[in-house]
């Protein structure tokens, strides 16, 4: 039988829970109208969520498999005289990428006593860490092209089940080196990644770390961490730089 402290701490219970879920609630609601009105200034379009471009990308960072995947803060718009999509994408990590988290965490910071003494993390860094978040920038192409891949040599990329993506190496041995290619048209990867394309790739900075992907009408990158707008510009003017060393025969059928 239940006694009257049971009674008080099950009222208790209740009260900060319904308190945690309005306060989250509350949080949501203002970073969405701030989001909101931040795109309106820049003549930009927010939307809160866009499931739907979970499956749109192909190759990392993007989770075919997982059902816990979300795209979220989606801002759309034109820049440069170019449409762009901006958002960010997270999903749950299972227990093995959870635990390379926590060996690479140690690895960072030796002398993070709760890991080393096995001690106990708070609950809400638990929660933090169970889902990894990424930002991802593309923008459109002036035809549809096939699909290629730049990433750095020995980051991984994950997995792509397309039928026809293949790995590919170029005259380079400097270039092959230092960056890994996926496409499923080597004559398209030849045209875009010619030598001036390659000598400057070799010596830009930001390439190296970002990376990028031409799939059907968009080029588009993607960087580890939570999603902020005002980063946007600089991602879309990065693509627009790799845009601006493409040969204007290769939007040509």
């Amino acid at each position: 039988m239940s006694s009257p402290m049971d009674w008080v701490w099950f009222g208790v219970a209740v009260i900060v829970i319904g308190a945690a879920v309005y306060w989250d609630w509350q949080r949501r609601k203002k970073l969405i109208a701030r989001m909101t009105a931040a795109a309106r200034q820049r003549g930009w379009t927010y939307e809160a969520k866009r499931q739907s471009l979970c499956r749109a990308y192909r190759g990392a960072p993007f989770k075919s498999s997982h059902n816990s995947e979300k795209a979220e803060h989606v801002i759309t718009g034109t820049y440069r005289d170019r449409q762009f999509i901006a958002f960010q994408y997270r999903y749950k990590m299972d227990e093995d990428e959870r635990r390379r988290q926590r060996e690479r965490e140690h690895r960072r910071h030796p002398l993070n006593l709760p890991s080393v003494l096995g001690g106990r993390r708070r609950e809400s860094d638990h929660k933090h860490s169970e889902w990894r978040y990424y930002h991802v920038y593309a923008v459109s192409l002036p035809a549809t092209r096939p699909f290629l891949e730049v990433s750095k040599e020995g980051l991984f990329r994950g997995v792509l089940d397309a039928v026809g993506i293949r790995d590919l190496q170029l005259e380079s041995e400097e270039f092959n080196k230092t960056y890994k290619l996926k496409t499923d048209n080597n004559k398209f990867a030849y045209d875009i990644l010619h030598p001036r394309m390659m000598e400057w790739m070799l010596n830009d900075g930001r390439v190296k770390k970002f990376g990028f992907t031409y799939q059907g009408n968009e080029i588009w990158t993607y960087r580890q961490g939570r999603f902020k707008l005002e980063d946007t510009t600089d991602y879309l003017d990065y693509l627009h730089r790799i845009l601006e060393r493409a040969p204007s025969f290769v939007w040509k059928d």
